[in-house]
């Protein structure tokens, strides 16, 4: 990694063109979900893919630039995401710009990328949306994650110079059901792996995320992202009654957190 990157601890934030250009893609439901950001930074790209009322915002940032998002996001945690912990199947959106870097660990040298996305994304709802922004170069480091973990995935390259950059591609899958893990085969994983290791190596060659994809069949209780040239729907439950009556709650490294549905917060009991 370049040194100036080294030194913003491998954070290469997306730029809001690009953000824009996402939200364009998704549609949430009118009854309201929970959305996280595990790397959300200053909240910019955050806030402009999420921007919407009825979506409760969920953010962890490691250092100063939380006091930035805090102003754009509603729950934000200031901790290391790697320590941070999140209810399993509790989410409708999972946005990860992981850093773009290798783990620093006497036994173990894997890249970041892969790391947080093994990490956070059992905490999506069977169904919901993972939105996973990294190198296109860097993609196969996720793939028996992406291959088990997630269907009906599109990939784009980024256009923005900013982005081209950094190689910066997005990838939009949808979380299986475990009856779907579970029905799997071993051929089915090889043959989803080498697709993803095939699109990590040809990276260049994937279409530019467009500015305007096919518009979405919306309904409540909904969260839908659509391909450009297809329509996609995925089906989300609708958060209102359970946040009626569970807590979504996140662990810090600097606190426990218990962030209820009308905004209220606690500590844990030890």
């Amino acid at each position: 990694m370049r040194p100036a990157g080294k030194q913003k601890l491998g954070y290469f934030p997306l730029p809001l063109a690009e953000a824009e250009r996402i939200r364009r893609f998704l549609a949430f439901p009118v009854s309201g979900c929970a959305a996280l950001d595990l790397c959300i930074g200053d909240g910019g790209a955050f806030k402009a893919i999420t921007g919407d009322e009825k979506v409760i915002q969920y953010g962890v940032e490691l250092d100063a630039r939380v006091e930035q998002a805090r102003t754009l996001a509603k729950h934000v945690i200031h901790g290391d995401a790697l320590d941070v912990d999140c209810p399993v199947d509790s989410l409708a959106l999972l946005y990860l710009n992981p850093p773009y870097d290798f783990e620093c660990r006497e036994s173990q040298n894997r890249r970041l990328e892969q790391v947080f996305l093994e990490h956070c994304n059992r905490w999506l709802k069977p169904t919901g949306v993972l939105v996973l922004v990294v190198p296109g170069d860097r993609l196969a480091v996720c793939g028996r994650v992406l291959a088990f973990h997630f269907k009906d995935k599109k990939a784009y390259r980024l256009g923005s110079p900013d982005a081209a950059k950094c190689k910066q591609v997005v990838l939009f899958g949808a979380k299986r059901t475990r009856r779907e893990c579970n029905q799997l085969s071993d051929a089915d994983l090889i043959k989803a792996q080498n697709l993803i290791a095939d699109l990590g190596r040809k990276w260049e060659q994937l279409p530019v995320l467009p500015d305007v994809g096919n518009q979405p069949l919306i309904e409540s209780g909904q969260l839908a992202f659509m391909g450009a040239s297809k329509r996609e729907q995925v089906t989300v439950s609708d958060l209102g009654g359970v946040q009626k009556t569970c807590w979504v709650y996140m662990l810090s490294v600097e606190q426990r957190q218990i962030v209820g549905p009308e905004g209220v917060t606690g500590q844990l009991s030890e």
